[in-house]
């Protein structure tokens, strides 16, 4: 009976592609799979190169996959990334597009066992997506990569904390903010339909009011624009804000033209704000739909002076998009951060904790344990 049940166990191999010659086929599975109906373009051969081969300004980094009768039914990924630790940067990688099918969640098998784990009862020998995340850990090893870090959902989050030797950076509590809009307040309570005119109305005189707050009262000679700032004004500003403490991803131009400016399909939008033509603070925004008849505009990142405050950062993105009919706002912030506060002041209330997770050695220990400073937005991951 057992070899029997053995029998009938679905077979899986596992690889790894540096020369990204399965892309097109990995972003296939995941696409199919896993991007809802109607949501914008996720996964695609282009995508994999651009965060994975030499087109990164970080290195080519490691697709591994998993294979059943030749087609791809899991994958994950380790994208090469420009860190600061304490003011030294160097080579570190994040871990992610880590999905398997649901098919072969249960009832599978390799068809070898790991080299790392022989053992048939190791996590690594039952699990596609344990398999898969211990062979780029070995990568990264082999590579000479210190840090590794991450943001998993809530289905891979018990994998890489309870069996893959993961932490969490838990004192940070990196937290997702959402400010919902009439729209959804009206679809997901619609007793208010009859009043919508009215909430809509006041919904926009709040933002604008805000908006003219900074415009014309606190900062009036600030000016706007809405492209992405010349190489010398953004490396200036990058300059002046380097943090000398902490962690922190490489932010000078070549940061910002390839993670916003080069992606192959996302669309972001720049909003640089300048005193006397100085650049003094740089945002990044995105509209996007994540599913059929939900869209969302995602406060993806920004970089200022310290005289420069995020609340202005919030009312420009609010009055840009005041009339974009998408279902809500949000943004990545620490829980109770100064800009946290900022931020419910802006109606930002609906929270949603977004861990950050490293894997276990010296270097992540002394990062956590310290409570070191991290400087970490939705950009910081490639997941937006």
């Amino acid at each position: 009976m057992l070899m029997n049940k053995m029998d009938s166990l679905k077979l899986w191999e596992s690889y790894h592609d540096d020369s990204l010659d399965k892309a097109k086929d990995v972003a296939d599975f995941l696409q199919d799979e896993f991007c809802p109906l109607g949501a914008d373009l996720i996964w695609s051969p282009e995508y994999f190169s651009w965060k994975l081969s030499k087109q990164n300004p970080a290195g080519q980094g490691f697709l591994a996959y998993a294979l059943h009768e030749g087609k791809v039914i899991g994958s994950a990924s380790l994208t090469k990334k420009r860190i600061l630790l304490d003011g030294v940067e160097f080579i570190a990688c994040e871990v992610g597009d880590t999905y398997t099918s649901e098919l072969f969640r249960r009832k599978s098998k390799p068809k070898t066992l790991s080299e790392i784990d022989p053992n048939p009862e190791s996590y690594l020998n039952k699990s596609i997506f344990g398999r898969l995340i211990s062979e780029l850990m070995s990568k990264s090893k082999d590579s000479d990569i210190p840090l590794v870090y991450g943001t998993p959902n809530k289905n891979s989050y018990p994998g890489y904390i309870k069996r893959l030797g993961f932490v969490e950076h838990k004192k940070y509590r990196n937290t997702t903010h959402y400010r919902p809009t009439v729209k959804l307040l009206i679809s997901k309570y619609p007793f208010l339909k009859p009043f919508g005119d009215i909430l809509m109305a006041l919904e926009l005189f709040s933002i604008q009011v805000q908006n003219v707050i900074y415009s014309k009262i606190i900062n009036p000679k600030i000016s706007v624009k809405y492209e992405m700032p010349s190489e010398a004004d953004l490396n200036k500003l990058w300059l002046s804000v380097r943090p000398s403490k902490g962690f922190s991803l490489v932010r000078d131009f070549l940061y910002w033209k390839h993670r916003y400016a080069d992606h192959p399909h996302s669309k972001y939008q720049f909003i640089s704000f300048y005193s006397d033509k100085d650049l003094i603070a740089l945002a990044v925004t995105r509209k996007s739909i994540s599913r059929l008849n939900n869209s969302a505009i995602a406060i993806v990142e920004w970089m200022n002076e310290d005289s420069f405050r995020f609340g202005q950062i919030l009312a420009s993105t609010l009055n840009l998009y005041k009339n974009s009919n998408v279902n809500y706002f949000y943004v990545w912030l620490q829980s109770l951060s100064h800009n946290a506060s900022i931020a419910n002041r802006n109606f930002f209330f609906l929270k949603k904790q977004a861990p950050i997770i490293f894997a276990d050695n010296l270097i992540s220990r002394d990062l956590l344990e310290n409570e070191k400073d991290m400087i970490f937005f939705l950009g910081s991951s490639d997941a937006i």
